[in-house]
């Protein structure tokens, strides 16, 4: 049977019209002044520490093609501490890196060993700058698998940071796999099924009970994950992406289906591929929300 990992509750005083339209007008007051609070330097909320994580760095990357049909790459890596919050930023293009930012034919990125290096020390570095000392244990998410090039060269690297333990997860968000439940409902937010001892299905949004319905558009979609080198359990690994899901601090939203990790990665990596210049990338997250 899936397990469920974390239900939230929300309580509303009725379904009328009115208080529909009452609790939109507020929902979205809370938008703006979440976002406005944001935006001026203020800290909205945390994560508690609940896992021996100090430390997560989400990795993703995109593609866009030239006019000549040139593909050029762009990635994004971000790092958040314990509690979720960002730390820095790094911007990722073939421009800058050649042939050590690669395009696979499966359409998945990955970088040399030599890169990948680089990319992960100057994170660290700025983790470092910030915290003080590096982090003893580091979640790496990426929204392609890690090959092993890219596993030698963050090893390489953590076991020169004193890092002593650290995991590589696969995000596929984009999963074709869902569950059925026997209660003709979605499944519920936080509903954890095993696939195997390395890959799960997490559903970060679906049906809420204390609202009696799944409360966004169609059906709900679950990530995917992979442990491609992990010491970890599947469920602590779940636990952490449901957990950082809710630490979009540009809404007040009840649910947010990607964890910050690659959510923001994302989004930044399709700001440089209309124009933006990796030297122009502030390493700030407010300014991108």
């Amino acid at each position: 049977m899936p397990t469920l990992l974390l239900r939230f509750t929300i309580i509303l005083e009725d379904n009328s019209s009115q208080t529909v339209a009452r609790t939109r007008a507020r929902y979205n007051m809370w938008n703006l002044s979440v976002g406005l609070y944001t935006k001026a330097g203020g800290v909205p909320w945390k994560l508690k520490e609940f896992t021996h994580t100090k430390s997560f760095i989400g990795i993703a990357y995109g593609i866009k093609k030239t006019e000549a049909g040139q593909a050029v790459l762009s990635g994004l890596a971000q790092i958040f501490d314990e509690f979720g919050e960002h730390v820095s930023m790094m911007s990722i293009t073939s421009e800058a890196f050649g042939k050590d930012f690669m395009l696979e034919t499966d359409g998945s990125c990955h970088l040399s060993e030599e890169k990948i290096a680089f990319l992960v020390e100057r994170l660290i570095e700025e983790y470092k700058r910030k915290i003080d000392n590096p982090p003893e244990k580091v979640v790496m998410h990426k929204t392609s698998l890690f090959n092993e090039a890219e596993k030698e060269g963050i090893k390489e690297i953590f076991s020169k940071s004193n890092t002593s333990s650290y995991d590589l997860i696969h995000i596929m968000e984009n999963s074709l796999q869902r569950l059925f439940s026997s209660e003709r409902v979605a499944p519920a937010r936080g509903t954890f099924w095993k696939i195997d001892n390395a890959t799960a299905l997490l559903y970060t949004t679906g049906y809420v009970q204390s609202l009696g319905t799944y409360p966004g558009i169609g059906i709900p979609k679950p990530i995917e994950f992979h442990l491609d080198e992990s010491s970890s359990k599947l469920e602590t690994i779940g636990k952490e992406i449901l957990a950082l899901t809710k630490m979009d601090w540009n809404n007040a939203a009840f649910m947010d289906r990607e964890p910050v990790t690659t959510k923001y990665a994302s989004r930044i990596v399709e700001v440089l591929k209309a124009g933006l210049r990796p030297d122009e990338v502030v390493k700030d997250i407010r300014y991108y929300m």
